[in-house]
């Protein structure tokens, strides 16, 4: 897609994106979801640790203290959106 496409009457639009990024906080999301994520390749052990707040030992489970730990570390607030900077209402956590 492209700036300055002209539609005309009649005409369909439709855009597909590669999806949204949820919904609160990523620290909590489910740990067997961040787990599933890790096993099926979608999500790296790094990203994990470092988006989700999920920690994995050396054999590839999740270390639940480490895990514990880092999830109750304080966060800053979230927002809805992100452009480049994150804009809208803050979203209450689960926490």
């Amino acid at each position: 897609m492209s700036d300055g496409n002209v539609l005309c009457r009649g005409d369909v639009l439709r855009l597909s994106t590669s999806g949204g990024g949820g919904w609160g906080h990523p620290f909590d999301r489910p740990l067997e979801r961040v787990r599933r994520d890790v096993v099926g390749g979608i999500v790296s052990v790094a990203a994990a640790r470092e988006d989700y707040g999920v920690v994995f030992d050396e054999g590839g489970m999740i270390d639940a203290a480490a895990t514990e730990a880092l999830r109750a570390r304080p966060r800053g607030p979230v927002r809805m959106f992100h452009r480049g900077g994150y804009f809208g209402p803050t979203v209450e956590s689960r926490r």
